[in-house]
């Protein structure tokens, strides 16, 4: 226990010095292999049995191009023509505010409030929004579907870690996700009066014509999720297809073209892929979560407990769903899983460090848009705690309703 803790203490103190999560969770599991009694050769030998493993594989291939279909879709303005479509075909601005965060998180990236920030400004203006309610609405519904949706790195890492199916987990996760629609509209939006209508100007044709402009602008993710989760085509397979296709309707040029691979296919991220899952390998070969469960039973701790708190914590000290996944969960396998995975304790586990994320001062989209709207942190947190407070009551809900 002492050792595992150790390794643990060290990857917080890292992180906290802002090392690169890839290096520091590679270095965390060569530790665990040397403090466990594992020899040298036979740590590089459980390293490149990790990599060159085929989930692994795709779960690299998965993620990078999870980030090159976002910058693609950034480069070819289609989340912007989404929004200005929806601002002409809603007309309660209150809703406005709610849906243009919430189709802008249908692109993962990091930092993505930031794309929607300018229209939420514009309208809380209108409304005279205060800078900590416009930063709360930009905020929280830009992140509402990362419970279930399979476009979320987290989500996707999460499958792999735990041997699941993304869709089963997607369907007991989603729950999740209504519930911090609710809690966004009670917390969020119930205050504000109702204004005028916002989209009366437009006429049938300028309506038809936005409809238009929203299914051409959301056809990529929709084509992605119909392929991966209906007709089963392996992921990264579905995300190639619609990165080709993005990329021919649009007529992208060679040199955006290049500037978009060159972001998205990140030699970072794919050793931050590679790393989590290698560090999951080490966990379990050198007897480190045996070690850590028979601990904590001998404590009588109960696994829900260690569910909650690890993940949680890692969440607010990282800031980082993918972090959180890729540190707590292969720590979490002995408490979640017996002969198969116990789900209501994964929903349980992921939903409590993503309230840890959301609740993170470091995460990057809660520390740019609080810097773009010069909004106060005690305010900000005066709404940011209920919504959390109301998404863990729901997590509960489901840790007995999955549990049945």
């Amino acid at each position: 226990m002492l050792k595992l803790a150790f390794v643990f203490g060290l990857i917080i103190l890292l992180l906290s010095r802002r090392w690169n999560l890839g290096y520091v969770l590679l270095l965390g599991s060569a530790l665990l292999g040397l403090l466990f009694g594992l020899p040298a050769p036979e740590i590089l030998e459980q390293w490149l049995i990790a990599a060159l493993d085929l989930k692994t594989l795709r779960l690299v291939a998965a993620v990078l191009l999870i980030t090159t279909l976002g910058e693609l879709l950034r480069e070819v303005a289609s989340m912007q023509q989404l929004v200005s479509s929806l601002q002409e075909l809603v007309t309660d601005r209150r809703v406005v505010l709610a849906i243009i965060p919430a189709f802008i998180g249908l692109l993962p990236m990091p930092g993505g409030a930031m794309l929607s920030a300018p229209m939420i400004q514009e309208i809380g203006t209108e409304l005279k929004l205060s800078p900590e309610r416009k930063t709360y609405l930009n905020y929280w519904f830009r992140h509402v579907w990362e419970y279930i949706f399979p476009l979320y790195p987290a989500l996707v890492l999460a499958e792999g870690v735990l041997g699941i199916p993304l869709s089963r987990l997607m369907l007991a996760q989603a729950p999740l996700t209504l519930s911090a629609i609710v809690a966004g509209a009670l917390v969020g939006l119930r205050q504000i009066d109702r204004p005028g209508e916002a989209g009366t100007a437009v006429g049938e044709a300028g309506r038809w014509h936005s409809l238009q402009v929203m299914a051409l602008s959301i056809w990529p993710i929709a084509l992605v999720i119909i392929l991966s989760l209906g007709f089963r085509v392996e992921l990264a397979l579905s995300l190639a297809v619609a990165v080709v296709l993005v990329a021919a309707v649009n007529r992208v040029r060679p040199r955006p073209l290049g500037r978009v691979l060159h972001r998205g296919l990140s030699p970072r991220t794919a050793l931050l892929v590679f790393s989590i899952m290698i560090f999951k390998q080490m966990v379990e070969v050198s007897g480190a979560a045996d070690a850590l469960s028979a601990t904590l039973m001998a404590w009588r701790i109960a696994p829900v407990v260690v569910a909650v708190a690890v993940p949680f914590a890692l969440g607010m000290l990282t800031g980082w769903a993918v972090s959180m996944v890729g540190i707590s969960f292969p720590l979490l396998l002995p408490f979640i899983s017996g002969s198969e995975v116990y789900l209501n304790h994964v929903v349980l586990a992921f939903a409590a460090g993503f309230i840890g994320v959301l609740l993170s001062p470091v995460h990057l989209c809660l520390a740019l848009t609080r810097d773009y709207f010069h909004a106060d942190w005690a305010p900000l947190y005066r709404l940011l705690l209920p919504s959390v407070a109301l998404l863990g009551l729901a997590a509960v809900g489901l840790w007995f309703i999955v549990g049945l």
